[in-house]
């Protein structure tokens, strides 16, 4: 990672934001949008690479197996990016310290509101080191936020745990890459087929690919 230039002191925080939907990442920007002020929002990245230079890129690990690690190290190996914050709503302790030996300046915990967020994104971008909590706690869905499935009365982890299913993942692999037990995968699973009224993930993964109104962008195209 190139070495970054000196912080300019009360100059807005240039930030990235990164996920492979487009729904969420303009979802974060709408959230930001208040704090233009202090953070400016200067490139939205949907399953692909930063292409300015920004002092943060935000990960947000929706829908990303194991945190994103791949991806996260990709980021941190950007020239074009100072510091990386890793945005999530479920990591544990071992995880997390590895993401951050790989080299995230931030790892921040979804139930943070709008405004800890942005003072979060403008510490991370001064260089300073911020976790938000020793255990990312479970997302505290804020209202006026949406996210892929809300339409449908899914939650934001059985759109989550769809979105894993469409992409081909198994019930361990969805429960290591969601840090939860196979039991709980078996629970959401059956929610997410009552809500979706069908009766197993062939027909799951068909609703997505015939509605995707409800689901928007939530499978990539070219996904399995």
């Amino acid at each position: 990672m190139a070495e970054p230039p000196p912080d300019v002191t009360g100059a807005r925080i240039r930030v990235a934001l990164v996920n492979d939907y487009e729904i969420v990442v303009r979802g974060l920007a709408g959230m930001l949008a208040p704090y233009a002020d202090r953070l400016r929002i200067v490139e939205l990245v949907v399953g692909g690479e930063v292409e300015q230079s920004v002092d943060v890129a935000l990960f947000d690990t929706y829908a990303r197996p194991g945190l994103g690690l791949a991806k996260l190290a990709e980021l941190v190996a950007d020239p074009d990016v100072r510091h990386v914050a890793v945005f999530t709503a479920g990591a544990s302790r071992q995880l997390a310290e590895h993401a951050l030996q790989l080299g995230a300046t931030g790892l921040l915990a979804k139930s943070l509101t709008a405004t800890e967020l942005a003072d979060s994104l403008e510490r991370v971008g001064r260089g300073e080191t911020v976790v938000t909590s020793d255990r990312i706690a479970r997302s505290r869905r804020r209202a006026g936020a949406a996210w892929p499935g809300q339409s449908r009365r899914l939650t934001e982890r059985e759109s989550e745990l769809l979105a894993l299913v469409a992409l081909g993942l198994r019930n361990d692999e969805i429960a290591q890459a969601l840090f939860v037990s196979h039991n709980t995968v078996k629970s959401h699973l059956k929610n997410v087929f009552r809500k979706l009224d069908v009766r197993n993930r062939s027909e799951a993964i068909a609703t997505v690919a015939s509605a995707p109104s409800f689901l928007s962008r939530l499978v990539p195209a070219g996904s399995p």
